[in-house]
């Protein structure tokens, strides 16, 4: 997933998927939120023995990838 807005600094948004960790208080409705949400996705792809990648796009926005394993009987599995 994608989205589009300022120019972020790669080291800040590699901190996103720690808890409470946000960027910029000047984000529109920054007034909205905790800094969960990631850390909630990271803790879950982390369970099922997965990634969570954060980057900053060159012309601004975030690009955010879930990698996740194939498990036994799943349809990645059986195009194999």
């Amino acid at each position: 997933m994608e989205n589009g807005g300022q120019i972020l600094d790669q080291q800040q948004v590699s901190e996103l998927s720690q808890p409470f960790r946000r960027i910029g208080a000047d984000r529109i409705g920054s007034d909205k939120g905790s800094g969960l949400g990631l850390s909630i996705v990271a803790a879950i792809a982390e369970a099922h023995d997965g990634t969570l990648d954060l980057q900053a796009r060159p012309g601004g926005g975030l690009r955010v990838s879930i990698d996740l394993p194939a498990t036994a009987g799943s349809p990645a599995e059986a195009t194999r």
